[in-house]
């Protein structure tokens, strides 16, 4: 029996084209939620805050850094915050302390000359604004003397920046494109990029209107600046490498802290009462796109006294995880998820699906969400054999994230339309019946089990591996009872309480309907009454016949590399009589499995490992054997090397050739402490010395130095993770008589010191070092160009005066 097709809704571009009524699109995976009380009008509006408190939250509004701990000091990171018109204040465990004026440095008299060194301006003893640059610099804005301070970082004075002429500086911020400063006397923001001139940004759009708050990461390139305006229309101001840009703030009415927490997550404050007050402050979470701007998840904190926000490392989260941290009258407190009062109800209707036949029975709905306890889901369908006409067509009404349609007129639209020419329209919608309760995408075989494609796929970019599913998702299955037509439309009407509701990830519809008894007798079939009752009976049995249909049907992908689930991967591995490292990646073990036969067959040669370690280290990993870098021939006097390094016709080696290997210095202290308890004993047993296992022969060390020797070249940085995965694979798979070193990209490449292939000779070194200060040298045999010698000869021919000698 073949198995039925289906149309599919998901993912933001398709719910962004469905008609929205009190709902909202978030998250990753984008998810239809019920948008908040305020936004759908479904609660008594809100007192708005007076314009006294907007001022006093404006009057307050401060920036803070943190500046980390210098690597030499074993200090905890210190919190500056700057208010304007007070002291520079430091978050102690005790709450804000005040910070000593950052001074200049005053350069002392020259003896013997007749003027005094010119003095520097002083520093302002209430700075207005305080920044990191991407070196981790301070800068200090002072709005009275019109300049930009940077600070040392002992917080001393080393050099002011003059603000242009003609401009009222108000906020200030860092980006890693350059300098931001706003000005208060006309709506636009001025950017002096790192090593460039000033330049000012200022659309005609926010003419005569006033920036109020500006926000900007040394990290990430732009900045964003809140422009004001009265409900629904506040913008934001958006200036970077590529230019301006100007954007409408949905679900804003009263905004103004503001934070970046990554390169295109902005946090905005929605402000409801006066600052410091006990009562939580809510912000919402922004997503920065290139067209838009779109509103995401909701944070709260209490106590906010409006000076500051600032990021701080999460331990919790790991080495990379950040939280916001927000100042309070005590101290800093960080913010929790928290959504705001959410509105009762809300219905998305969707565009035509097509199933391309005409008068279609649709089969079944598929319906992934996350259903709360106290929560509903009520979904009606409606189908047609001809889209609505083009004169009738209505518009769909965007989700309340969004603002500004962009979206042609539906006469001109190319997205199929919607199947309601009026507002909630009731007409022609059928209710769907009671749903199955299923787990999280039962329909589809091997849902979610493909994590990481191969890291060498051809195709890898456009199979996007699947995302984890959201936890709490599960399955609703609907029999689809609309009458046959070729297009399908369906609306869901979302039920919730203030504090959660349903969020719908995905709709799938499955055409045509498939029917067992079409498989029996005509007989079964010749009364039209009878033949509905059978089918219907027959329909219980359907469902999972088909189900195993489909599974059966995709049963060869458990032999593929590319698409067996992830935990099928050590079965399939089973096969070939590989076994996975826990530590190495779904991904790499993909890529084992794919080329595992041509691995076996070239086991235990160069081309073999080096594509075993390449596959591992996911880099193009080179084997050079020790023999290849040997003199191609070598000089002897008798049983000695002339010179420790030398070969004669060819040029000075940088290696220490009496330098023993680790190896050859244990072996060498083993019968160094054999000979010493022999010399100890009266008659040592037996009476004859053993044989050194280190002759001093010459041309035997010669070749014992570069015998049975490879070297693994990784360009990578030292991992200690993948460096035992290597080790482990190399011992695994290597001639049992050789030996190895892994060198790593880190350690340098450096002409005659490190490994240049073909040129020069592999370094000394298999990693790098931390420098300690004090201890640390260039290297082992270079100093910084101590001039050349006339009477040596060179490394390389020509050699450049600039060069490092030895």
């Amino acid at each position: 029996m073949s198995g039925p097709r289906f149309a599919h809704l998901t993912g933001r571009p398709m719910w962004e084209r469905c008609d929205h009524v009190g709902t909202r699109i978030e998250g990753t995976p984008a998810a239809v939620v019920l948008a908040t009380a305020a936004t759908a009008g479904d609660a008594a509006p809100a007192a708005p805050i007076s314009p006294a408190d907007y001022a006093a939250w404006q009057a307050r509004l401060g920036t803070a850094v943190v500046l980390p701990c210098a690597p030499d000091q074993c200090s905890a990171a210190q919190v500056i915050l700057a208010v304007p018109g007070k002291p520079l204040s430091v978050l102690t465990p005790a709450g804000w302390l005040p910070l000593p004026t950052p001074a200049a440095d005053t350069p002392a008299p020259t003896p013997g000359l007749e003027f005094a060194p010119l003095t520097p301006a002083p520093a302002p003893t209430a700075p207005d604004a305080i920044a990191l640059d991407p070196a981790g610099r301070c800068w200090l804005l002072d709005r009275a003397g019109r300049r930009l301070i940077l600070l040392a970082p002992d917080l001393r004075v080393l050099s002011v920046v003059p603000l242009p002429p003609g401009i009222d500086p108000g906020a200030f911020a860092c980006s890693a494109f350059g300098l931001v400063v706003a000005d208060r006397a006309e709506p636009r923001l001025l950017v002096q990029p790192w090593g460039g001139a000033w330049h000012g940004y200022m659309p005609p759009a926010i003419a005569g209107r006033r920036i109020v708050a500006l926000t900007a990461n040394p990290a990430w390139p732009e900045a964003v600046a809140l422009v004001e305006g009265g409900p629904d229309k506040w913008q934001l101001f958006r200036v970077g490498p590529g230019g301006a840009v100007l954007h409408t703030l949905p679900m804003a009415t009263a905004p103004l802290p503001m934070i970046l927490t990554a390169a295109d997550r902005l946090l905005v404050g929605e402000l409801a009462h006066r600052p410091g007050d006990p009562l939580p402050t809510l912000f919402r979470e922004y997503t920065l796109r290139s067209d838009s701007v779109e509103a995401e998840r909701g944070f709260a904190v209490r106590s906010f006294d409006g000076r500051a926000l600032w990021l701080e490392q999460d331990t919790q989260q790991g080495c990379d995880g950040v939280r916001v941290m927000a100042s309070t009258a005590a101290g800093a407190r960080p913010l929790y998820p928290r959504e705001a009062d959410l509105a009762g109800s809300g219905v998305v209707e969707t565009w035509a699906l097509d199933s391309g036949i005409f008068g279609c029975q649709w089969h079944r709905l598929f319906v992934d969400l996350c259903l709360p306890a106290d929560c509903a889901v009520h979904i009606e369908a409606r189908s047609a054999d001809d889209l609505p006409p083009f004169e009738i067509r209505r518009r769909a009404r965007l989700p309340a994230d969004r603002v500004g349609d962009t979206r042609p007129a539906p006469i001109d639209d190319p997205w199929p339309p919607l199947g309601s020419v009026v507002d909630d329209e009731a007409e022609g919608w059928v209710p769907l019946g009671v749903a199955d309760r299923r787990p999280a995408q039962a329909d589809v075989a091997f849902a979610g089990s493909v994590g990481e494609r191969p890291s060498e796929d051809p195709l890898a970019a456009a199979r996007q591996p699947a995302a984890a599913l959201p936890a709490g998702m599960r399955t609703l299955e609907y029999l689809l009872t609309a009458p046959p037509g070729r297009y399908l439309w369906l609306r869901v009407r979302l039920a919730g309480t203030r504090r959660q509701a349903p969020s719908l990830f995905a709709l799938r519809a499955t055409f045509p309907r498939p029917s067992l008894l079409d498989y029996l007798p005509a007989y079964w079939r010749s009364d039209p009454a009878g033949a509905d009752a059978t089918e219907r009976a027959l329909a219980l049995f359907e469902g999972w016949m088909t189900e195993m249909d489909q599974r059966i049907d995709v049963l060869p992908q458990l032999i593929d590399p590319r698409r067996v689930p992830a935990e099928a991967l050590p079965w399939l591995g089973s096969f070939l009589a590989l076994s996975f490292d826990t530590r190495v990646r779904e991904g790499v073990r993909r890529e084992l499995l794919l080329h595992m036969a041509e691995l076996y067959r070239a086991r235990g040669t160069v081309p073999g490992l080096a594509r075993l370690l390449s596959i591992l280290a996911e880099a193009p990993v080179q084997i050079i054997e020790g023999f290849r870098l040997r003199r191609p021939t070598a000089a002897f006097l008798g049983s000695a090397l002339i010179g420790p390094a030398l070969e004669l016709g060819g040029s000075e080696s940088t290696l220490n050739a009496a330098g023993l290997e680790d190896w050859e210095q244990e072996l060498a202290g083993a019968h160094a402490a054999l000979m010493l308890r022999r010399a100890t004993q009266d008659s040592p047993c037996p009476t004859r010395d053993p044989d050194d296992p280190l002759p001093d022969d010459a041309l035997l060390a010669f070749y014992r130095r570069h015998a049975h020797r490879f070297t693994v070249i990784v360009p990578r940085a030292r991992c200690s993770t993948l460096a035992a995965v290597l080790e482990l694979a190399i011992e695994t798979s290597k001639p049992a008589h050789t030996l190895h070193r892994l060198c790593w990209l880190d350690a340098g490449f450096r002409v005659g010191s490190a490994s240049l292939v073909g040129v020069s000779h592999l370094g000394p070194v298999d990693k790098a070092e931390p420098a300690v200060l004090g201890s640390a040298v260039l290297s082992t045999f270079t100093t910084l160009h101590r001039g050349r010698r006339e009477d040596r000869y060179p490394y390389f021919k020509p050699m450049n005066p600039w060069e490092a000698s030895p």
